[in-house]
């Protein structure tokens, strides 16, 4: 997928699934690698099972598996979704960016990567 038609914007509701699917990873990467970030750093705190059970963690979901369905994969959408939010999760982040010193840039080119494969696998 090429980068964004809009440089510096994120694509709205209008633009192709796909688009908005790699939008929002990247977004959700860009958040959860900022130290600055209160709101990361709070959810930080709270358990992993709470977390994925929360109205946030359930609207992620809903919104990754709604964005498949949308961009016409052929396939699971619930279990996608969770694929694809398991490589998000701050304690993935928190290992690949921090552990392994992976910089934001190349996670975000990879969860770009991962919807195009996802996307692509069925033709669409």
């Amino acid at each position: 997928m090429p980068e964004s038609r809009h440089p510096g914007r994120a694509p709205g509701p209008g633009a192709p699934p796909g688009d908005r699917l790699e939008a929002f990873g990247r977004t959700l990467i860009e958040r959860v690698a900022t130290d600055a970030d209160l709101g990361a750093a709070l959810g930080r705190q709270v358990l992993h099972d709470r977390r994925h059970a929360s109205d946030t963690g359930r609207a992620f979901h809903h919104h990754v598996s709604t964005l498949l369905r949308q961009a016409g994969v052929d396939g699971d959408h619930d279990m996608l979704a969770h694929a694809l939010l398991a490589f998000v999760t701050f304690e993935t982040m928190d290992y690949l960016h921090l552990g392994c010193e992976v910089p934001v840039p190349r996670l975000q080119a990879t969860w770009a990567d991962l919807v195009r494969r996802t996307i692509r696998a069925d033709g669409g």
